[in-house]
């Protein structure tokens, strides 16, 4: 629940941001999973990507299931991200989402994210995105409304060890949300993650270790207004892309 509308050239956008890929230096592959608040069958894993394409342009895909008994959600994305200046990012990725409760329903839709970020300088980034921009819902049905976000952040980076966030988020169909995250880099192989939001109330923690290519990561969130703690793992690999003189041989 880390603030991440401000974030660049990582994998977030896929998650948040459409315009976060941007300034990728490398090929990146990700597969998450996380047991939301330790229930049993209660199930959320995700396999993300992203691929820089001649320093031009940015390609990220996302495949995304949570899973209950008899109920599954599956939300399938494309993304694509430019930088259109020296200090302009943007980004936009559309999502196919479908909902299935087995012998009863299924429900599918199609909607967009939009988003920027902007190198402030200094070390600060600004960003700002819209999740659902067209207000889609599942069969336009009004008991089934998808949430329509929108972002407004601030990242600093003091030093390639160090980062802070903060956002502030709305929810049409819920209050104000504002959420602030940390990451520290205290040896190139391990860092460190703190978290915390308003609405709802809660906080994560977590630690990534970094073995050449391959970065893993063990976090947990806790929520105040829910049944408390959910931990989350992820596996990310980081893969040079060819260059041009590779290509050619």
């Amino acid at each position: 629940n880390g603030a991440v509308a401000g974030d660049i050239g990582t994998l977030s956008g896929l998650d948040f941001n459409p315009a976060s890929i941007s300034q990728l230096k490398n090929i990146k592959i990700a597969a998450n999973y996380s047991k939301p608040f330790i229930i049993n069958k209660f199930n959320s894993v995700s396999l993300l990507s992203a691929i820089p394409i001649k320093n031009t342009f940015f390609v990220g895909t996302g495949i995304r299931t949570f899973s209950f008994a008899e109920y599954r959600e599956i939300d399938a994305s494309l993304l694509y991200s430019q930088q259109i200046a020296k200090s302009v990012s943007l980004g936009i990725q559309a999502h196919y989402y479908n909902v299935n409760i087995a012998n009863f329903a299924n429900y599918k839709t199609i909607y967009l994210d939009i988003g920027t970020v902007i190198d402030a300088k200094n070390g600060f980034f600004v960003g700002a995105f819209a999740k659902n921009v067209n207000n889609a819902r599942i069969e336009n049905n009004k008991l089934y409304p998808l949430p329509t976000i929108l972002s407004l952040g601030v990242a600093y980076v003091p030093s390639e060890k160090a980062r802070f966030n903060l956002d502030v988020e709305k929810s049409l169909q819920y209050p104000l949300n504002i959420k602030i995250g940390a990451n520290y880099l205290p040896v190139k192989q391990f860092n460190i993650y703190v978290g915390g939001q308003t609405n709802p109330a809660s906080v994560s923690l977590g630690v990534q270790f970094n073995v050449k290519t391959i970065s893993c990561v063990l976090s947990f969130g806790y929520y105040s207004n829910t049944i408390g703690i959910t931990p989350y793992s992820s596996v990310e690999m980081n893969i040079k892309p060819p260059t041009a003189e590779t290509t050619e041989r």
